[in-house]
């Protein structure tokens, strides 16, 4: 019997779960959790074999949980059922510990697969794929572009008319956007990326 835990702040959707794995003959949900809080208290105190648990609650998210589980917990497997179709809340599910992350548009079928798939001995974890690479604005790669080239905030304002101020902000968010330190590393992605030749 594969022992569930079903954490999402919709009663509704926890309600549908419950009765649509209830009806299995090998799933049984043993618990249920209104906020990120309540799913860690029934973890701990059921150790569930699958948490069912969405990214968006109170009380302490998805990721949150994640986090604790991977330090508390790191025998029950989790499935993440979200409404996000980005590749981004993906990516950090995944590297945050999930075992899947699948979308509450999934079928049924699909979603019965995929809880019999997690809680199997032999289980392993989806691959985390490449971190999906963030969209710069057009003035952004207008901005990054003379930067790794070498070219200072008041040369890159007067070539595009714009203030240093404003160089400086689209260099900021671009570094922000990017996961980088420093010109050093905005360079190093430039040149990796194609922008620029080394």
């Amino acid at each position: 019997m594969i022992r569930i835990v079903i954490a999402d702040d919709h009663a509704l959707f926890r309600a549908g779960l419950s009765k649509l794995f209830d009806a299995q003959p090998d799933l049984e949900v043993v618990g249920e959790a209104g906020s990120g809080q309540q799913a860690l208290r029934r973890v701990a105190e059921l150790s569930p074999d699958v948490l069912v648990l969405d990214l968006a609650m109170p009380a302490g998210n998805g990721f949150d949980v994640l986090s604790a589980l991977k330090r508390e917990h790191p025998s029950t497997r989790v499935v993440v059922v979200t409404g996000h179709g980005d590749e981004h809340h993906r990516h950090q599910a995944l590297k945050g510990g999930a075992y899947t992350v699948v979308k509450k548009a999934v079928s049924v079928s699909e979603l019965l697969d995929t809880m019999r798939e997690v809680a199997a001995p032999d289980a392993r974890p989806e691959p985390i794929p490449e971190p999906p690479k963030p969209e710069l604005s057009r003035r952004e790669l207008q901005v990054l572009v003379p930067l790794a080239l070498g070219k200072n905030h008041r040369e890159i304002a007067v070539e595009l008319g714009i203030t240093v101020k404003t160089v400086d902000t689209h260099r900021r968010n671009v570094l922000d956007k990017l996961e980088l330190r420093n010109n050093a590393e905005l360079t190093r992605y430039a040149v990796r990326s194609g922008l620029v030749e080394p």
